[in-house]
């Protein structure tokens, strides 16, 4: 609890470094990521749909939620869904103008467990939408060995430097 000026005590909503960091982080690449996804993965019409600065997309949404009254994703695989950081689509730009769900995993630097995650929501959204579906993960630097395994896995990485670092709070 902290005691305020006007005699009354509150408590006060604190929040790690490293914490504040990874968010930070987050924001930051939802503010950019039309770029990112159209250097790193030759998308156009590029649309966050949840993290950043963006609410969860309404649309993808109802369509989860239906899924799941039909039996057809469960209610932990539709929250399994909605845990991911970022998720955008977009259309190809190779001229076969096919439209695309990118779900990706935002962490400042790429470990096993976030291509794991990136892998598996894709194959729960996979299942229930008509769009194609792309693992992918953001960080800010990834080890050769953890590139390698995005290549085995299908994950595909975008490696997004900051532009500034976070501010102080």
């Amino acid at each position: 609890m902290t005691r305020y000026d006007d005699n009354t005590e509150r408590e006060q909503w604190e929040i790690d470094a490293d914490t504040w960091d990874r968010y930070y982080y987050e924001m930051e690449v939802g503010k950019f990521i039309q770029y990112h996804a159209g250097r790193n993965m030759e998308l156009k019409k590029v649309q966050l749909l949840k993290g950043g600065y963006a609410q969860q997309d309404e649309e993808l949404t109802r369509r989860t939620e239906e899924a799941g009254r039909k039996g057809l994703l469960t209610w932990e695989r539709h929250d399994e869904i909605w845990t991911v950081q970022m998720m955008f689509s977009g259309v190809r730009r190779d001229g076969s103008e096919t439209p695309v769900i990118v779900l990706a995993d935002v962490n400042l630097a790429a470990g096993s467990e976030n291509l794991d995650r990136a892998v598996n929501r894709a194959g729960i959204l996979a299942s229930i939408v008509s769009e194609e579906v792309i693992p992918a993960v953001i960080c800010e630097s990834i080890s050769p060995e953890r590139k390698r395994e995005t290549e085995e896995k299908g994950v595909t990485v975008i490696v997004a430097k900051r532009k500034r670092p976070p501010p102080q709070y």
